[in-house]
């Protein structure tokens, strides 16, 4: 259902809700993840989800890398995280030629 939500373009303002909500899921997920704990038993999961996924994605980050990362996402405090997208206030409408 997250990923409905962050994906859907019939809105008012489009692309630039669009936007929006994908940086509300991934707060969501930043919090879950740090926050309740579901870190280790992740980490636990790395080698299998790694494994299944690491064709539908490309990087140049190892396994390793990945989950010091992920430890050291478990240190921020989220009042520290900044989010930013462009508005509509940010742009000029232009409809291309056909």
């Amino acid at each position: 259902m997250a990923l409905k939500y962050a994906r859907t373009r019939c809105t008012v303002g489009s692309d630039f809700d669009r936007a929006r909500r994908q940086q509300k899921v991934l707060e969501a997920v930043f919090d879950k993840v740090t926050r309740v704990g579901m870190l280790p038993t992740l980490i636990a999961q790395a080698p299998q989800m790694w494994q299944t996924l690491h064709d539908s994605m490309e990087t140049d980050l190892t396994l390793n890398q990945i989950i010091a990362l992920a430890r050291l996402a478990s240190q921020v405090d989220s009042e520290d995280i900044r989010f930013g997208a462009i508005n509509g206030e940010y742009t000029i409408p232009y409809v291309t030629e056909d």
